[in-house]
């Protein structure tokens, strides 16, 4: 690994943030998402949102075939809720309806995956021919293709029952939501789901203040049904984007949930304190105010906590850093004598209590001061990394290796015995002999290391486990070198 990459400071890892974070195409935002942090936490709330998007996904799918329900049996409060305001068209019913099973299906394999995107198509296409027809005074699209009679009735009795193009526009939004969400460009996904949020949210205020042109032709069921639809879809992709910024655990997420809360709250009320004053304020211009304060508020709420995230991720990949460079040789990439001493001292608890055996090896490189002298240090570092590599590989994986220091290595094998001890040391000699690094070995034969060792169990104490093992690697250096010795 190289090693100025590892001591970068944290203010390169800061400007580095807030400048890919500003750059801020939808695609480049979503692509450096993926290309620099590949394995983010995925956070409770986010995960408590995704079921809210399949509870709100079944309350509109319920909702759109009671409207059905109503049209087929006659019930006229059903799709009106006011008796003289807009209805819900049957074709906004069914559109709902086909847009609550697409996020109703979950998208976890491809028969799934072709589903949605045959219902995602088929949405567009008639909400793409719908806006057409309000454009260009086409007749692309039916005024409805279910319940006709039912519907030319109404109208010739001068009741509103249209698919408006605020309700097509909003439904558009959605469906181009989960085109994006399966195109995997989740934050263009959020952005149309908050803008289709918007829209019911405006009808909202039109039936508040009773401004008609704020809700045309929406019915008040169609808003609700519309508002749920854009919170299912933005839902959907809790877990990533500027939503996962929002719901983050880190302080930017808190503070980002307060000030979004406040942020949709106060305009509101402000806008009911000039209510009373509405004879010298125009309440359209009042419900404009709300309605563009409070959305500006939570889009930059939402990409300051982008931000903050970002920055809270990369000062978290900082710390791990740090903590990984205390406890890891830099070299061999094994535990280094701090973490060991640490390591070993836990487990040497453990064992007295649970009486379970614990060994200590201690191994040194033989002659290793010759191949740095005559070979240089370059091939004296390849050596102790194909050893570490060795020694790693004759273990099992729940035992710990750590280079004790220069070319001394130490190792702690849990659960074991005097037969295991014995077997281990064996494995480790073979390994190590059948070594090849260039630059050496074709030419000075084969590396060798000498092993002492010990069951820490029987010593009064670690430090006397440690240096009973120690003697014994040393017992086998006098004894002739690339042997084990156990110490009793």
């Amino acid at each position: 690994m190289d090693e100025s990459t590892d001591r970068r400071t944290f203010s390169s890892f800061l400007t580095s943030s807030l400048f890919d974070t500003y750059k801020f195409s939808s695609v480049e935002m979503d692509d450096y998402q993926m290309k620099e942090q590949p394995e983010k936490p995925i956070y409770k709330r986010s995960l408590v949102f995704r079921v809210l998007s399949f509870q709100m996904a079944l309350a509109v799918f319920c909702f759109a075939l009671t409207v059905l329900v109503g049209y087929y049996y006659g019930i006229d409060y059903l799709y009106r809720p006011f008796s003289s305001g807009p209805a819900t068209n049957p074709n906004t019913a069914v559109l709902c309806l086909i847009l609550s099973i697409l996020l109703l299906i979950p998208g976890q394999n491809n028969y799934a995956f072709l589903l949605r995107r045959v219902f995602i198509f088929s949405t567009l296409t008639v909400t793409i021919f719908v806006l057409l027809d309000y454009l260009f005074s086409l007749k692309l699209v039916p005024s409805t293709l279910f319940f006709e009679d039912k519907v030319q009735h109404e109208v010739g009795q001068g009741f509103s029952n249209y698919l408006s193009i605020n309700t097509d526009i909003m439904l558009l939004l959605i469906a181009l939501s989960q085109f994006f969400e399966c195109a995997r460009r989740y934050l263009l996904s959020q952005l149309f789901s908050f803008f289709a949020i918007a829209i019911p949210c405006l009808s909202f205020i039109g039936y508040l203040y009773a401004i008609e042109s704020f809700y045309s032709h929406m019915s008040f069921y169609t808003a609700i049904m519309g508002f749920c639809l854009g919170w299912a879809s933005l839902s959907r992709t809790a877990d990533q984007a500027g939503f996962r910024a929002v719901l983050s655990p880190f302080i930017g997420g808190k503070m980002a949930r307060i000030q979004v809360l406040s942020g949709m709250c106060l305009p509101f009320l402000v806008g009911f304190l000039l209510l009373p004053y509405s004879q010298q304020v125009d309440k359209a211009l009042l419900a404009v105010f709300v309605i563009f304060l409070t959305w500006i508020l939570v889009l930059m709420i939402s990409i300051s906590a982008m931000v903050q995230e970002q920055i809270e991720l990369l000062r978290q990949e900082a710390t791990e850093e740090l903590i990984k460079a205390a406890s890891i040789d830099p070299l061999t990439g094994l535990f280094n004598r701090r973490k060991f001493f640490e390591l070993a001292e836990g487990e040497y608890k453990k064992a007295i209590r649970a009486n379970r055996e614990l060994a200590m090896l201690m191994i040194d490189v033989d002659n290793f001061k010759n191949i740095n002298d005559l070979a240089g240090h370059n091939v004296g570092d390849s050596v102790l990394i194909s050893i570490s590599d060795a020694i790693s590989g004759s273990v099992r994986e729940t035992d710990a290796v750590c280079r004790f220091g220069g070319e001394e290595f130490a190792v702690l094998l849990f659960d074991t015995s005097e037969e295991g001890i014995e077997r281990v040391c064996e494995k480790i000699l073979k390994t190590v002999k059948k070594i090849k690094v260039e630059g050496w070995t074709e030419l000075n034969g084969k590396i060798t290391v000498s092993i002492g060792s010990s069951l820490l169990s029987k010593k009064s104490d670690l430090d006397a486990a440690i240096r009973a093992a120690d003697k014994a690697m040393y017992e086998s250096k006098r004894s002739g070198k690339n042997q084990a010795t156990y110490l009793h």
